[in-house]
């Protein structure tokens, strides 16, 4: 039951906060304390240790709380990290999908795809040998 409990509460923290870790903290802190998961100082010192580790401050924190609370262990901490993470990878993956959609309804030709990226392509070179020899490159080494 607690790591439905954990999967479902960080789910929704997930989905419905916008702008990273740091957004989402207020309703981390608020979570894991009125749950009893946590104390506040081990929130807050736990703050501190997510800020010096490498990754999302937001998978630190879900990967932390889940290892906590009630014994979960690390079952727990991996139920809150797919919690945290889930929501976002829906809903790229909806809009990967909706473009696809659009971009094949459109373009019903997958030349024009090609055609389009070797246009990229063709432009995108000199741009690359202009800023190279700004920066006064030896451009011996680039295979064109």
């Amino acid at each position: 039951m607690i790591y439905l409990e954990l999967f479902l509460t960080f789910f929704k923290i997930g989905a419905f906060t916008f702008g990273g870790g740091y957004a989402m903290l207020p309703l981390m802190q608020e979570a894991v304390l009125q749950k009893g998961w946590l104390t506040l100082e081990e929130v807050v010192n736990f703050i501190a240790v997510s800020e010096s580790t490498p990754g999302p401050f937001a998978i630190n924190m879900a990967t932390y709380v889940g290892m906590m609370a009630e014994g979960a262990g690390i079952l727990g901490s991996v139920c809150a990290t797919l919690g945290i993470v889930l929501p976002s990878f829906i809903i790229i993956l909806l809009i990967i999908f909706l473009v696809h959609t659009i971009y094949y309804t459109i373009f019903d030709d997958e030349n024009v795809i090609i055609r389009s990226t070797r246009i990229v392509n063709k432009e995108r070179k000199p741009i690359y040998v202009e800023k190279a020899s700004s920066l006064n490159l030896d451009l011996d080494f680039c295979i064109w």
